[in-house]
């Protein structure tokens, strides 16, 4: 027994050293268990081990010396205690060591452990021992420190061990990846690997907060697997990253499509899935050429709102309804094809207000046109590519191939797998046991949907969304594919746009044909009075004498000029010409007046009838054609293409009946008179042609961007004008000012290069007309002087205005024949309304009608889908007899087929299956007008 003496205490006693469980040291004097409190080189303080317990808070003190692995009692004083010294205590630590001990080195079962521990103590002992439950767990809990590796610091001090190279099956799973400074641990297996070969699409993102401190995330790629019946979406392949680089992405991309060849495989996916990453979008093009690469349509909204967040506009978004709804516009584009997006997104940000502009720029920097480049001087506006074009996020494509559009199952597995983990930045041993867990899950998976078990459903409400999004994108599919079937799917025949021509109407076109080609007949004549005109008219100006008139006919004795002494009066020969001018413009006036007057006149008598007998056909027509019209169209084939048909019937055919004998007769006329020459200016002409042509297109083109501009800048006041009060009220006259500057300016710089582009094409049409005539003026003399027997002063003026009145009237014929193609083209559609033949006709005296009615109704397994959504089922085998007189209600929700069953019972749709009964007659046998004339109705739609 140690004595309160320090002299006795510091030669004479050892104090007992014990291990704990959990590797801390303590001593035993006495009974008393103290715990180190701290030392001084070899001197040890040390406190008793109820000093942190609440009851008893004990603070006796001892000091040893430490020799070895011995401790030498220097001062101890055994009355500081509060409590008697536990005996068994000690024994008790000493036991649960040695199961710890045997439990780590030991492969028994852990109850054998306890009950050898158990055996070899001391009754007394026994019954302070731990128990049962409570010894297996420190004994599992000692082999798994005992089994766990120790964790890295740095990367270079990393090696993946064996056991973690397989999975729990044994199958080959990890590979080690060293990239430079940077790692790769890659987890996949050869089953896998066939499964993302025959996936059509992949999902790629990452996670970051539970990854390993040496690691920067958790790529995962997750593909459907199973079959493609009850396929799951499972992670195939699982990657930790010590960067987020493009170079790093290629590397992983590498290295899956060699472990993929070393297996035979060839992974060449058709759509990639990512979060908008530029360095994953990227590799991806670069490893998998083949791959469409598509960005989260959940992504695309998220990041519209943030921008919505940080215009400040958060409180609008949630309270103006109207806003928020043309906000979602934006996103919503991704539903249209890459080619739509464009105008589209015009459209949608002509309708959007003026503060939510930095949200339509960046938009439109971003993910449509791309930032400006440069203005160049003319107005152009030059822009690099966007970031992210419509081909990238448009979802267009994934709906049609029932492909994901969104990372909702990627995200879902990250937030379980943070569950998993429960904790950030486990250690990297950790991860990679709860990887290869997550393996065994996954082929577990597979193995379910193999076995034919179907997938987990959907929730309720995911389904009615994905149901309702479905069909509004195949209402408008199948509007897209009845606008193609409506559309002019032939061009009129010659003389079929003349169908409704009578008899009167083709004595007028005969008659003002024959006058326009009067007129075209009166300019060669014209001519041929001019010619002697101008010969006349030379022959006056030679004088009476010539000065060495012998030498001049030596020089040339065939074509000399010669005087004439004729006493002929040339001014009565003048006379004479002037009355013929005169005849042949009466003679012009009287053509182009019958001409065209009879022509429009039998245009506007075809039109009227045309017009009629269209508005007759639509009115007959049932109500599924109907529905598979776009709304307006058919006021615009009553108005628009019936205006192109009066054109293509009336003055435009006319105009060029009469430029078309003009050209002939003009080229006839200059072939007679003079070949050579005439042949001359005609090569020539398509220089003019193509100048004035030039010209024409330029103007048109310019003058549809000029108004454009104007029509923005009009908006713009249009708006301002609207809200003036709240213009007023906020002090905004010269922001809005700015605005309306803006869009001025962009219709200034077209006109200005509208007005350099028609000056250019005016030169050029001039440049070519001047060549003409320079080339004419040169040759034509040269003629006179050596062929005057064909050719003289008169000639060579008429068979130049001849040719440039056909090259003129060749420049002037290319707008009617584009009149002619829209009146063929719109006439073919209009023809063709008018000739259906309507399936259920109201007009028509055909069918049965009944002397009485009773009014006994009756639906017999009626099946029916609307013409315009065929995919939809409206009523099937619907079966009802509704008595007269008996009051019926029929009750659901909206769009179960209430109103369709009345539609059906007036018979304005035949069903597709089953028959409505009337009497026990079967209604399509009764006469349409009678049926209807008998039912009475209060829609619900507004009238």
């Amino acid at each position: 027994m140690a004595s309160n003496e320090n002299s006795d205490i510091a030669t004479s006693s050892y104090a007992e050293v014990i291990k704990s469980t959990k590797g801390k040291i303590k001593i035993n004097i006495d009974g008393f268990l103290y715990v180190k409190d701290k030392n001084r080189d070899d001197l040890y303080y040390w406190v008793c081990e109820r000093k942190s317990q609440k009851e008893t808070k004990c603070t006796a003190r001892a000091t040893t010396i430490c020799i070895g692995d011995q401790h030498k009692i220097h001062k101890f004083y055994a009355q500081q205690h509060n409590h008697a010294p536990q005996a068994s205590k000690p024994e008790v630590l000493k036991a649960c060591m040695q199961m710890k001990e045997l439990g780590q080195i030991s492969n028994d079962q852990p109850a054998r452990i306890i009950n050898n521990i158990i055996a070899t103590t001391s009754r007394d002992i026994q019954p302070c021992l731990p128990g049962k439950d409570a010894a297996r767990q420190q004994i599992k809990r000692a082999r798994r420190v005992c089994e766990e590796e120790v964790e890295p610091k740095t990367l270079d001090d990393f090696k993946l061990p064996d056991a973690y190279c397989t999975t729990l099956s044994g199958m080959h799973f990890a590979k080690d990846i060293t990239d430079g400074t940077q790692r790769i641990l890659l987890f996949t297996t050869s089953e896998n690997l066939k499964w993302l070969q025959e996936a059509k699409f992949w999902i790629m993102d990452g996670t970051f907060k539970t990854v390993p401190t040496l690691f920067r995330q958790l790529y995962s790629i997750h593909a459907p697997a199973g079959g493609s019946v009850n396929f799951r979406i499972v992670p195939l392949v699982y990657a930790l990253m010590t960067m987020k680089s493009e170079e790093l992405y290629q590397r992983l991309f590498q290295e899956l499509n060699e472990a993929a060849e070393e297996h035979g495989l060839e992974l060449k996916p058709d759509f990639v899935l990512t979060d908008f990453e530029k360095g994953s979008i990227n590799a991806v093009k670069s490893e998998f050429s083949s791959a469409q690469s598509k960005g989260c349509h959940f992504h695309l909204g998220q990041a519209v709102y943030r921008q919505v967040q940080d215009a400040g506009l958060t409180q609008k978004y949630g309270t103006d309804e109207k806003f928020s709804l043309l906000i979602r516009h934006i996103p919503a584009l991704a539903f249209l094809s890459p080619l739509e997006i464009p105008d589209a997104f015009d459209e949608v940000k002509a309708l959007l207000p003026s503060d939510a502009e930095p949200i339509v720029q960046w938009f439109e920097n971003n993910y449509v046109h791309g930032r400006i480049k440069r203005t160049l001087r003319n107005g152009t506006i030059k822009r690099h590519n966007p970031l992210f074009p419509p081909e990238m996020w448009s979802v267009f494509d994934n709906m049609e191939f029932a492909f994901p559009r969104t990372q909702n199952k990627v995200e879902a597995w990250h937030r379980r797998w943070e569950i998993l983990i429960a904790r950030s930045h486990v250690g990297i041993f950790t991860m990679i046991k709860q990887i290869q867990k997550e393996q065994n899950e996954v082929e577990m998976e597979i193995e379910k949907s193999m076995r034919g078990e179907p997938a987990p459903k959907k929730r309720k409400e995911d389904e009615n969304r994905e149901f309702r999004i479905q069909n509004v994108i195949a209402d408008r599919g199948s509007q897209k594919k009845d606008a193609k079937k409506q559309s002019p799917a032939r061009r009129l025949k010659l003389f079929e746009i003349y169908k409704f021509a009578d008899k009167l109407d083709v004595l007028f076109m005969f008659i003002g044909t024959i006058a326009c080609m009067g007129t075209g007949a009166v300019f060669p004549l014209m001519m041929l009075v001019y010619r002697n005109v101008a010969t006349s008219l030379v022959k006056a100006s030679i004088p009476s004498v010539l000065p060495n008139l012998t030498s001049i006919i030596d020089i040339n004795a065939t074509c000399a000029v010669k005087p004439e002494n004729s006493t002929a009066d040339v001014l009565s020969e003048l006379r004479g010409m002037i009355k013929w001018y005169g005849i042949l413009g009466c003679a012009s006036i009287l053509c182009y007046w019958i001409g065209f007057s009879l022509w429009m006149i039998a245009a506007e008598r075809q039109v009227r009838r045309i017009r009629f007998a269209l508005f007759r056909s639509i009115m007959n027509q049932e109500m599924g054609w109907f529905d598979k019209l776009n709304p307006g169209e058919l006021s615009n084939r009553l108005v628009s293409d019936l205006d192109k048909l009066r054109d293509g019937l009336g003055d435009k055919k006319a105009e060029f009946i009469s430029l078309i004998c003009r050209l002939i007769g003009g080229l006839v006329f200059a072939f007679v008179t003079g070949w050579k020459l005439a042949l001359v200016f005609i090569s020539l002409s398509p220089l003019t042609v193509i100048a004035f042509n030039i010209t024409m297109r330029v103007i048109a083109k310019y003058t549809a961007k000029e108004i454009k501009a104007f029509s923005k800048a009009s908006a713009v006041a249009q708006e301002v004008l609207g809200s003036i009060r709240t213009v007023t009220a906020f002090g905004g006259q010269k922001k809005e000012e700015q605005r309306f500057s803006e869009n001025l300016l962009e219709a200034k710089q077209i006109g200005i290069k509208k007005g350099l582009y028609m000056g250019l094409c005016q030169a050029a049409a001039q440049v070519a007309i001047y060549i003409s005539f320079a080339i004419t003026f040169w040759y034509g003399p040269y003629l006179v002087r050596n062929e005057c027997q064909n050719y003289d002063a008169g000639a060579v003026i008429v068979i130049f205005v001849s040719c440039l009145q056909s090259t003129f009237s060749i420049s002037q014929i290319v707008p009617n024949i584009q009149a002619f193609a829209e009146a063929s083209g719109s006439g073919g559609y209009v023809f063709d309304i008018i000739s259906r033949i309507s399936k259920i006709d109201a007009f028509k005296s055909e069918g049965e009608i009944p002397t009485s009615i009773v009014g006994d109704i009756e639906l017999q397994n009626l099946t029916f889908t609307y013409p315009a959504r065929q995919d939809v089922p409206i009523l099937k085998n619907i079966n009802m007899k509704i008595p007269s007189g008996k009051t019926v209600a029929l009750v659901g929700a909206s769009g179960c087929g209430k109103s369709t069953t009345i539609q059906l019972i007036q018979r304005f749709y035949d069903p597709d299956q089953g028959r409505v009964l009337l009497d026990g007659k079967d209604i399509k046998t009764l006469n349409v007008a009678w049926l209807r004339s008998h039912i009475g109705i209060v829609s619900q739609e507004p009238v």
